[in-house]
C-alpha cells in the first residue's frame, strides 16, 4: 500500500492440536528430511504439530485440509506411536511471509523516506518480533538503528532482481547450500 517493492512470498502452513494428555514431551521436535515438520506439547498437555506439504503452492489459502490432517497424523504416529490414541480437536492454516533468504526485513526503506518496516519473518515472527520491534522503535526515536540489529535484516538488501517465487520451500535447504 505504501508502494514499497519487496520480494516476499506467502507460504501456506497448517497446524493441528490434540486433546490434552498428561505431559510427556519436554522439548519441541523438528525434522526436515524427507519432510519438514515439527511438534511439541503445551503446558496444558496438548500436542501441537505441523507437517509441510512439499507440493504446497504459494499464495493466500487459509482453508484447512483433510490431506494435512492425514499426513500429519500418520507421521506423528510413526515418530511417537503412543500418539495414535490422541484425538485431534482443531486445525487451521495461515501464511508465512517469507523473503528469498528467509531473514526478515527490518528498518527504514530507501524507497520511501521515513517508512520503516518489519516483515518477512518466515514463520518466526511470533517469537522474534517483540525484541526486534523494541530495537526498531529505539532506532526510529534515535534516528539510528542500534548495532544489535543484524545487518542481514537490512530491508534494502535486495536489488529487485530476486523473485518471490524463488523462495525455497524447504526452510533448512539454505543451510546446506552454504
Amino acid at each position: 500500500m505504501a508502494g514499497i517493492q519487496i520480494p516476499n512470498n506467502l507460504i501456506r502452513r497448517e497446524v493441528l492440536v490434540t486433546a490434552p494428555v498428561k505431559p510427556f514431551l519436554n522439548h519441541a521436535i523438528t525434522f526436515y528430511r524427507p519432510t519438514e515438520g515439527w511438534f511439541n506439547q503445551t503446558l496444558r498437555g496438548e500436542v501441537v504439530a505441523g507437517v509441510v506439504d512439499p507440493l504446497e503452492s504459494s499464495g493466500v489459502n487459509s482453508a484447512s485440509s483433510f490431506d494435512f490432517l492425514s499426513r500429519t497424523a500418520s507421521l506423528l504416529v510413526r515418530k511417537i506411536p503412543v500418539l495414535a490414541d490422541l484425538a485431534f480437536i482443531r486445525q487451521w492454516a495461515g501464511m508465512y511471509d517469507v523473503t528469498p533468504d528467509h531473514l526478515p526485513l527490518i528498518g527504514e526503506s530507501k524507497q520511501v523516506w521515513g517508512f520503516h518496516q518489519a516483515n518477512g519473518w518466515s514463520g518466526r515472527g511470533m517469537l522474534l518480533s517483540p525484541f526486534s520491534m523494541e530495537l526498531l522503535a529505539e532506532g526510529i526515536l534515535d534516528g539510528v538503528l542500534p548495532h544489535a540489529l543484524p545487518k542481514e535484516f537490512d530491508p534494502n538488501r535486495f536489488d529487485g532482481s530476486e523473485s518471490a517465487e524463488e523462495t525455497v520451500q524447504d526452510y533448512y535447504q539454505r543451510y546446506i547450500e552454504k
